[in-house]
């Protein structure tokens, strides 16, 4: 700290910076613009939760209802994954731990499968 000529004593410019920083961070914490890092900033915010009377939107009511709103409102971005040729046949005999499938029980299920993605697909999942 300095002495001012009228014997005031002022803060330096690093004590005045911390002392703003920590203003602007508690006015930001108690705004609920930061997340709760500390078990006391928790504990104080689930105080001030159990007083305020909140109600979940309907359209986050369940997972699907989520997702179906956030894809129709372009919410977020979304891409298809891009599994590698061979790869999930390898992963599913490895499941299989090696044996064979007999060809009626493959044919079924990769009938199973291309009638599941042309279901997807028309439903316009990704």
């Amino acid at each position: 700290m300095k002495e001012h000529s009228d014997n005031q004593v002022v803060p330096d410019v690093e004590q005045q910076e911390e002392q703003l920083n920590l203003l602007v961070y508690q006015a930001l914490e108690q705004d609920g613009s930061l997340i709760p890092t500390t078990p006391e900033a928790v504990a104080r915010a689930e105080a001030e939760l159990d007083n305020e009377d909140l109600e979940l939107p309907a359209t986050l009511a369940n997972f699907d209802a989520a997702l179906r709103h956030a894809s129709q409102n372009h919410l977020m971005n979304c891409m298809p994954l891009q599994i590698p040729t061979g790869t999930e046949e390898n992963l599913a005999r490895a499941a299989r731990e090696g044996g064979d499938v007999p060809p009626e029980v493959e044919a079924q299920m990769r009938a199973d499968r291309a009638a599941s993605e042309d279901d997807a697909n028309a439903k316009g999942q990704h």
